[in-house]
């Protein structure tokens, strides 16, 4: 009984392909509908050119999305690139979203997306991953930033906005 209880609720983790686009659009709606970016249109149009464009490399060549799911459901997803600094031959691994979806937060779903990129950044031989967080201090960017330094992750510098 107690080994069933556990099957169902087992988190997986996942190469993204282009199978699926529609739960990864279903997610990214969601982080935009959270996002300080919320006012703001969603194209999901481009959006939809986009994701193909990233889940057409399916060698991760400079590019790979990594998906959470339990129980089937797609809960948390990572996407990042690896391009080398535009001064130097080292590979940097940039996160362009890492969303988990409210419920998922706290647990083991996180920190197995970050694994999963992190073994991916190994692959490509990056000297580091850069993850940009731009929650407000009010949506939870202290307790993200937490979770990130307590993974190893240092500041340098920040996000900064002017809205024009």
């Amino acid at each position: 009984m107690m080994e069933e209880i556990v099957q169902q609720n087992a988190v997986r983790i996942t190469v993204a392909t282009p199978d699926d686009l529609e739960a990864i659009i279903a997610l990214i709606g969601q982080a935009h509908g959270e996002s300080r970016y919320a006012a703001y249109p969603f194209a999901q149009v481009r959006l939809r050119r986009y994701a193909m464009q990233l889940l057409s490399d399916l060698e991760g060549k400079q590019a790979r999305t990594f998906l959470a799911r339990v129980n089937d459901e797609t809960v948390g997803m990572v996407a990042a690139s690896a391009n080398p600094l535009i001064y130097s031959t080292a590979v940097v691994v940039s996160t362009l979203l890492f969303f988990v979806v409210g419920a998922h937060r706290g647990g083991s779903v996180p920190p197995r997306l970050l694994k999963a990129l992190e073994g991916w950044a190994r692959e490509k031989d990056a000297v580091e991953i850069s993850v940009h967080v731009t929650r407000g201090e009010d949506e939870g960017a202290e307790r993200i930033n937490a979770f990130f330094r307590a993974k190893g992750f240092e500041a340098s510098g920040e996000n900064l906005h002017l809205k024009l």
